[in-house]
């Protein structure tokens, strides 16, 4: 199960790669005089969780999410199958597109390049939400 964050139907959506980061911005240069060791790492600004995605256009959804400014909510699944006992899932409640780029190089596919940004959601209160369903628990953990 996928979502580019427009909510098109799965038949629209032909995704190529997909990358999720998380940039967690933390101070590391906390060194004391007599200290061996470093103190924990303190943040020092928001964390920028990003999802880009390259797909086959479709549909000029995602255009128009560009140029609104609309917010969309990325979703990406893998599961063993029809019983969903092994299942990974990354999601984003809340996001906006802050790239994109439509490149023709010529006849054949087009592809789409766009990078969302992803916010704080009040449903889950976070910006990126890791699931891990297996066979003994269900782990949910956030950002």
């Amino acid at each position: 199960m996928t979502d580019d964050g427009t909510a098109d139907s799965a038949a629209d959506i032909l995704m190529r790669n997909v990358e999720v980061r998380l940039e967690n911005n933390i101070t590391d240069d906390r060194y004391y005089l007599r200290s061996k060791n470093v103190a924990q790492p303190v943040r020092n600004d928001f964390s920028e969780p990003q999802w880009r995605i390259t797909q086959e256009f479709q549909k000029k959804t995602v255009y128009d999410a560009a140029r609104a400014f609309t917010a969309g909510s990325p979703l990406l699944t893998f599961s063993n199958g029809a019983t969903n006992a092994l299942t990974f899932t990354l999601q984003s409640g809340s996001a906006n597109v802050t790239e994109y780029s439509d490149p023709v190089e010529g006849y054949g596919i087009i592809l789409q390049n766009t990078t969302w940004t992803a916010w704080k959601d009040a449903t889950d209160g976070t910006a990126l939400m890791a699931t891990v369903v297996n066979t003994q628990a269900t782990i949910t953990t956030a950002n």
